[in-house]
């Protein structure tokens, strides 16, 4: 939903997918969007994520529809870092967009583990 809110479900995930999601929302809506998917989210959960890499943030405050934004990857990262949760970028061929895995730091989860390259 609009509030990206997952508890709705009463119950924790595996994995969590956002495809295309992040391309669209402000930062703002990202943080909520991280806040709310950790809430659900195992100890050992993946939360794979979708983000157009670029040069600049995109500095509104609304959902971009159909336009896609971009950010990089660091503000990316300091999103996720703020939420207490470790974002890591996958060297995966995916189009225009840069695919992250989003995962409690303390699980040592790591890229290879999760997808082969």
């Amino acid at each position: 939903n609009s509030d990206f809110t997952c508890t709705q479900f009463g119950q924790r995930f595996d994995y969590v997918l956002a495809h295309s999601v992040f391309t669209h929302a402000s930062q703002s809506q990202i943080r909520r969007c991280v806040s709310e998917v950790k809430k659900c989210m195992k100890p050992t959960s993946v939360f794979v994520a979708t983000f157009v890499k670029g040069d600049e943030d995109y500095p509104g405050d609304e959902w971009s529809y159909p336009t896609c934004i971009s950010y990089t990857l660091e503000t990316m990262q300091r999103i996720v870092a703020d939420a207490g949760l470790r974002c890591d970028p996958v060297d995966w061929d995916h189009r225009s967009q840069t695919l992250i895995l989003i995962t409690f730091p303390e699980a040592g989860i790591e890229i290879p583990e999760v997808i082969p390259r």
